[in-house]
């Protein structure tokens, strides 16, 4: 593929263009303003360009053209598309080229030494380098030596420490000839034979001399904590300390629980004061009084609840159980209640909609057929009654519910 110079004015090769008719015979007669069609496709394009340049028949070379492109036809970088058709006099002719930005095309076809591809570091992995202090110089930030993290200020600071410190040297070791001399070695060396010598025939009981020391195995941990634990309680006797405070901690807890008994016996019967205090498990027996909240009750409760009880399952509270002055007051309050308070009751031959009738407002419509028994505002209906009449007899005769 063809490589075209970016934005700038270029000629391309076009051929070659045979006949429609036999597809092999030279067509020298092409023109752009004579074709059907003399289009540019740019990369990523969805729509034709015109072109606008000129194209004229290379001498001698029947069916090849050469065609001029401006530099609006190459002013997008990517494959560039080239169609030709006249359908009476060619087949359909195509080229395609790679429009490449200039310092890429000159980099390649440019004469030797005059242009360089542009290869400029922009970025270390993915983040932009650093302002260089001197153009053309990198600017570098050391972080990493032989891959550990390093300061390079710190470095520096070293490297000076060193320097110092190594200046004694001087040049070719010269500033050496001050150290110790072999002599002063070999005098080093004998006082350490020396000593070496005096120590050979040591061993631990000539290190211990005769104090009498104890000269067997040390004993072990495990076997020291073995000793406390299994020395007498009568050995623990000192005021203060941890031991006898231990021992005198066991033998009050021993009297505290002597009550309890063998496997829990002496808690059968056992007669708490009056006590604040959540119970989570069961009791059985009697229970004189319970103030508080209790979670769940199964079985009777013979004496008093003060407080609320969340919900009673399905019969809890037998018929017997309901004393006759709670029954007479439950019928009061019941009698007592207003009727807005039954006026959502959806049924219309409940007691409660009986004595709406007997208390509320009711009227008649103007044609004699409905009566509507209002509620308590006297405006909304609660229900109404179909009324039937007769010619022959009293003018109502009857009201019927609806």
């Amino acid at each position: 593929m063809q490589y075209l110079k970016a934005d700038t004015v270029t000629e391309v090769l076009i051929g070659p263009v045979v006949a429609v008719g036999d597809g092999f015979t030279p067509v020298t007669s092409l023109t752009i303003a004579g074709a059907d069609e003399a289009e540019i496709i740019k990369h990523g394009a969805t729509t034709v360009t015109a072109i606008t340049g000129t194209l004229a028949a290379i001498t001698n070379a029947d069916g090849y053209y050469a065609l001029d492109l401006v530099t609006g036809d190459v002013d997008t970088e990517g494959r560039l598309t080239i169609l030709i058709n006249d359908d009476s006099l060619c087949l359909p002719v195509r080229h395609d080229f790679m429009v490449v930005n200039a310092n890429v095309f000159d980099s390649l076809f440019a004469a030797a030494a005059t242009d360089y591809l542009q290869v400029d570091t922009t970025q270390w992995i993915g983040t932009a380098c650093a302002t260089p202090t001197v153009n053309g110089v990198p600017e570098v930030d050391l972080t990493h030596v032989a891959g550990a993290t390093t300061n390079v200020s710190v470095l520096a600071t070293n490297v000076d420490a060193i320097l110092t410190d190594t200046a004694v040297i001087g040049s070719t070791g010269q500033g050496l000839t001050s150290l110790a001399t072999q002599a002063s070695v070999n005098t080093v060396d004998t006082v350490v034979d020396t000593i070496a010598v005096d120590v050979a025939g040591l061993d631990g009981a000539a290190m211990r001399g005769t104090d009498s020391a104890y000269t067997g195995t040390p004993p072990t941990a495990a076997s020291i904590a073995d000793a406390v634990w299994d020395e007498a309680a009568t050995g623990h006797t000192d005021a203060g300390k941890a031991g006898e405070q231990l021992w005198t901690d066991v033998d009050a807890i021993l009297v505290d629980t002597a009550e309890i008994g063998a496997a829990g016996a002496g808690l059968t019967n056992i007669n708490l004061p009056d006590q604040t205090m959540n119970i989570t498990g069961s009791l059985s027996g009697s229970v004189g009084s319970i103030t508080g909240a209790v979670g769940s009750v199964t079985g009777n409760v013979g004496g008093n609840v003060v407080g609320s009880v969340g919900s009673l399952v399905a019969n809890a509270i037998d018929n017997s159980s309901l004393h006759s002055n709670a029954c007479a007051k439950i019928s009061d309050s019941g009698i007592q209640r207003g009727a807005s308070n039954w006026e959502n009751n959806s049924d219309p031959r409940s007691l409660g909609w009986a004595i709406s009738k007997l208390v509320n407002k009711v009227d008649i419509d103007g044609a004699g057929n409905t009566l509507s028994i209002r509620k308590s505002d006297d405006s909304t209906a609660l229900f109404t009654q179909a009324i039937t009449t007769s010619g022959g007899a009293a003018p109502v005769v009857s009201l019927d519910t609806v």
